[in-house]
């Protein structure tokens, strides 16, 4: 179990564009595109979330195992954290 808190840093402004997101970095003149699962987690992140909450979200929406879905979400996480998308 995770009790780490993320949360979406705020220079960052998102938009749906042909059913992919798109976030992008005022700050850094960044963007990054986001689809299915990772789209649903972004979303989800628009509040300070836990890595278990996001588990369990992401299960309710998709038919996925505990193990699978723990371990993508961890992945996309990270991939947030390192690119300064989110904080932890």
């Amino acid at each position: 179990m995770s009790s780490t808190t993320y949360c979406r840093l705020p220079d960052f402004v998102s938009t749906d564009m042909d059913g992919e997101t798109v976030l992008m970095s005022i700050e850094h003149g960044s963007y990054f595109g986001v689809g299915g699962v990772a789209a649903l987690i972004w979303d989800k992140l628009e509040q300070p979330r836990t890595e278990d909450e996001l588990v369990s979200l992401v299960r309710a929406e998709f038919e996925v195992s505990e193990q699978d879905c723990r371990k993508d979400v961890q992945a996309f996480l990270a991939d947030l954290v390192k690119n300064r998308l989110v904080a932890d």
